[in-house]
């Protein structure tokens, strides 16, 4: 699975919900994903709440990462895709299932390999 991946080459995996932080971790301990998710920020972090960007942007610097199409936000709502716009980072919406984005990640990946193969030649 895709989260396994991330996990296993060190890709920080976030959660940023304007639902109750508390409550996520606690449904991810009992899945026991816990370990795949690098920072999980909730309404009660102290940050605006999306589509306000700063949870967003408080993420890509905490992990050095530049706020552009190479970070990926998986949301299920206009209102997360008009965050990912305000945080200038790639919105990929799940709102009609996981396949769209399966779909996106794919042809990320597969433009990923064509860029770097053509770099090596």
């Amino acid at each position: 699975a895709l989260i396994h991946y991330f996990y296993d080459n060190n890709i920080p995996q976030c959660i940023i919900s304007n639902g109750n932080g508390t409550m996520i971790k606690q449904k991810l301990s009992d899945l026991k994903l816990t370990k795949y998710f690098s920072e999980i920020i909730g309404h009660e972090s102290g940050f605006a709440l999306k589509p306000n960007p700063s949870s967003a942007l408080h993420i890509c610097k905490q992990y050095s990462v530049k706020n552009d199409e190479n970070v990926w936000f998986i949301g299920d709502s206009p209102q997360d895709m008009e965050f990912a716009m305000h945080a200038r980072i790639r919105g990929i919406n799940a709102q009609n299932g996981l396949d769209s984005v399966w779909k996106v990640i794919y042809e990320k990946c597969q433009n990923h390999d064509t860029i770097n193969n053509n770099n090596k030649t």
